[in-house]
Formats: structure tokens, sequence, C-alpha cells
């Protein structure tokens, strides 16, 4: 039992025991001090040992993370990387046709304008033989 000591106006445990033989009661006083210093240092030393232990294994604990995000990491900026240049080569390709089909639109371009002016040329051609013919039948009926 826990008792403040009157004179001295500190904490002592009291505990006693009836001697049974001799009729007498045994009563032992320790301090609070005293009967809790063994319990404080197994707290103390306990509260040591977890935090020794505790700091190398939530190290360990902490590199298992990061060396699993930074192999997770490495993998999708590699996946990353090949898709990039599958959409670049994708992209230079697509420039690839582009130009290709503007080449061709010039090209069929100038070859409408060259019919058109064949075409121009020939009806040019067909009318002058037609002025010509009738200038011949002319002649021909004049001539006569």
């Amino acid at each position: 039992m826990l008792v403040l000591a009157p004179l001295k106006q500190d904490s002592n445990y009291f505990a006693g025991k009836l001697i049974v033989t001799s009729q007498w009661l045994l009563i032992i006083r320790e301090s609070e001090a005293q009967v809790l210093a063994p319990i404080y240092q197994q707290l103390l030393n306990t509260t040591m040992l977890a935090l020794v232990g505790m700091i190398p294994l939530s190290l360990w604990f902490i590199n298992t993370i990061s060396v699993r995000f930074k192999r997770a990491m490495t993998k999708r900026q590699g996946e990353v990387n090949s898709a990039v240049v599958i959409v670049n080569d994708g992209f230079i390709k697509t420039q690839s046709a582009v130009r290709k089909s503007d080449n061709i639109c010039h090209h069929m371009t100038q070859v409408a304008k060259a019919v058109e002016q064949q075409s121009v040329t020939s009806e040019e051609i067909n009318s002058n033989i037609s002025t010509i013919r009738h200038a011949a039948n002319e002649l021909a009926t004049f001539t006569a």
C-alpha cells in the first residue's frame, strides 16, 4: 500500500505479514523511488531496445519501398520512351505522307493546267483547220 510519510513528506510502500508462530506482524517500508526504479529502468531499456531495433528496421523498410518505386519508375520511363519513339515515328511517317500527297496534288494541278492548255490549243487548231477548210472551199468555189 502506498502511503505518504508524515515526517519526510515522501511516498512509501508498506507491506505487512503476520508471523503465525510468534504472533508478530512484520512490516516493511520501501520508498516509492526504490520500488519504481527497476520498473523505470526496465521501461528505459525496453524503449532503447525498441528504438535501436526500429531504426534499422524502418530504414530497411523505407529502402525496400524506395527500390521498388525506383524500379517501377525506371520501367515506366522505358515504356514512355518506347511510346514516344512510336508516336514520333508515326508523326514522321505522317509528315512524309503529307509531303508526298502535297507533291502529288501539285503535279496533278500542273498536269490539269497542261491538259487545259492542250485543250485550248486543240480547239484553236480545230478552229484554224475549220477556217482553212472554209477558206479552201471558198477558193474552190471562187476559182471554179
